[in-house]
């Protein structure tokens, strides 16, 4: 049961920023998981999905029962941000293995910059004088969280795999505007039942060019992908499609940036990895400035979407 649902006393839904946070916190786990489980990337996608796929379902004809089929504008958009998805995660994966988590950690959150540049130039949304000054601040915290350092093999895999950094954070920050957008916050479950299947068929497709699958990867593995299906296919993307749609495209970017400095928080205490002082600075960097962008303005409120039936509705 996700936060914003708990049961007992009025069914009063946490703040936006909270939710996001809470998603960014389930998905920066995701790493951990990937990295216990130890098994190629096209093995994980599939298994992933094969766990969430059934939990995401039940999810969504819940939502179809209360407030009756999608729109069909929204059902096309999610479909559409699942093949986003299915290749931002098939190349991100195979990217780092190529240049490291730190380079491709950096590179992959052009996200950031993505996804409010797509809300000016297809809605006309202006981002915050907070976000355009917290941008570089931001930037900077991950490139020194993930420690962009690290050596790679040589100049042909850099370029590669710097490349398919770049694609899988266009395709993320195009996946975040899309669903900040178009997708109402009440149909979270839905949104991520349809984006998984297509991001299920795109992402395995892609990574079967660089890993084959796995049918046997053992029970560990399995425990520890299906506690990646749960926490961070399951809880972590409805968070985000239950927020998203609540806040200005450059806070939800923003907020998402939290989910590469907690993969390297987690990595501290559940892995027993060292965090450098410059790591330690990163992530200072990077809290203090989505705790800057992410401050609620007093001097208007926009109305939250998605609080009842009307939120179905999308914008034409």
């Amino acid at each position: 049961m996700l936060p914003a649902e708990l049961p007992g006393g009025p069914r009063r839904p946490l703040p936006p920023t909270l939710q996001l946070g809470l998603g960014a916190a389930a998905l920066g786990a995701s790493g951990i998981f990937i990295a216990l489980a130890s098994v190629s990337t096209a093995t994980t996608i599939l298994v992933r999905y094969l766990i969430a796929a059934p939990i995401l379902a039940a999810l969504a004809w819940s939502e179809y029962r209360k407030h009756g089929p999608l729109p069909r504008r929204v059902l096309v958009v999610q479909l559409v941000a699942g093949v986003l998805l299915g290749v931002d995660m098939a190349a991100w994966a195979q990217s780092v293995i190529l240049v490291g988590a730190g380079v491709s950690s950096v590179l992959v959150n052009i996200q950031v910059v993505v996804a409010p540049l797509l809300a000016l130039c297809v809605t006309g949304k202006r981002p915050s004088k907070a976000y355009v000054v917290a941008v570089p601040f931001l930037l900077s915290g991950v490139a020194l969280t993930s420690g962009i350092a690290q050596p790679a093999a040589d100049l042909g895999t850099i370029v590669f795999g710097s490349a398919l950094a770049l694609v899988a954070g266009i395709c993320y920050g195009a996946y975040v505007f899309a669903i900040g957008a178009w997708c109402p916050p009440n149909r979270a479950s839905s949104q991520v039942f349809c984006s998984s299947l297509v991001a299920w068929g795109t992402g395995t497709v892609l990574s079967l060019v660089w890993d084959p699958v796995d049918l046997s990867p053992g029970w560990a593995a399995v425990g520890w992908l299906a506690a990646l299906a749960i926490v961070g296919q399951v809880a972590g993307w409805i968070l985000v499609g239950m927020s998203l749609p609540r806040l200005n495209p450059g806070v939800g970017a923003s907020i998402l940036m939290l989910q590469p400095v907690l993969a390297v928080v987690l990595g501290v205490v559940v892995l027993g990895e060292r965090l450098s002082l410059t790591q330690v600075v990163g992530v200072g960097m990077v809290t203090i400035a989505i705790r800057v962008v992410a401050m609620p303005s007093r001097r208007g409120k926009r109305p939250i979407r998605g609080d009842d039936h009307t939120s179905d509705r999308v914008r034409s």
